[in-house]
């Protein structure tokens, strides 16, 4: 088990003005900069989850910092979109003439690295997704399309975000998980008695668990989806 910090939101504060001086170079000074570069500063502090207040002494400071806000270009993070229900992220994926993946399929592609197909017995690939699965949920997101893609040649299944799959309310854990091999599989549906004949797998039992624990309209800072596009 990790450490627990207690430091966190004094790091990320520190690490925010740390990007800020990066980009705005000697424009930044101190905690001055020009109103020309209010939309580069925001593009770069602000981070997935953040709840941004608009305040200010008077009406008119409100209104410019409600037109800068509008004005951020969220592409220039390339951040993963969170805070989705299952209803908007399938909502969107059909706008697109796409859905979300079901389960089985979120899991058979995920189930490659970078060279093969199948890596899920390999001790190393396992331990580096649990790594992931470790930090805190309130760490900041990673760029999404940074990783290197799978066999399949896609990317970011694994170290950026949760993600919603189509037939997520048809998962039933048990609720104590050392129950599994107990021969009543009657309390495993779908993809949760799937999971359970690959225990080895933890990680696979820690997505199982996760998604069935969501209701279609929760949302989370860490949850987020992919559509998919049937092959003619």
């Amino acid at each position: 088990m990790l450490p627990r910090r207690w430091d966190t939101q004094a790091a990320s504060r520190t690490q925010r003005l740390a990007r800020a001086a990066s980009r705005l170079g000697s424009r930044l000074v101190g905690k001055i900069v020009a109103a020309a570069d209010i939309v580069p500063l925001l593009e770069t502090v602000i981070e997935p989850g953040d709840r941004v207040c608009l305040e200010g002494n008077n009406q008119k400071q409100a209104d410019f910092l409600a037109k800068a806000l509008a004005r951020v270009d969220p592409a220039q993070r390339d951040l993963p979109v969170t805070r989705v229900s299952w209803f908007a992220a399938s909502a969107y994926c059909a706008a697109q003439g796409a859905r979300l993946p079901r389960w089985i399929e979120w899991e058979y592609v995920a189930a490659a690295d970078a060279l093969r197909r199948d890596a899920r017995n390999d001790p190393a690939w396992r331990e580096r997704i649990l790594a992931w699965y470790a930090r805190p949920a309130s760490s900041a997101l990673p760029k999404a399309g940074a990783q290197a893609p799978n066999a399949y040649g896609i990317r970011d299944l694994h170290g950026v975000v949760w993600e919603w799959v189509d037939d997520h309310g048809a998962m039933l854990v048990d609720a104590d998980n050392r129950n599994q091999g107990d021969g009543a599989r009657g309390r495993f549906c779908g993809a949760a008695a799937l999971a359970a004949n690959d225990r080895s797998n933890y990680a696979v039992l820690m997505r199982v668990a996760m998604l069935s624990s969501l209701e279609a309209a929760d949302s989370t800072t860490s949850l987020g989806f992919r559509c998919v596009k049937e092959m003619k």
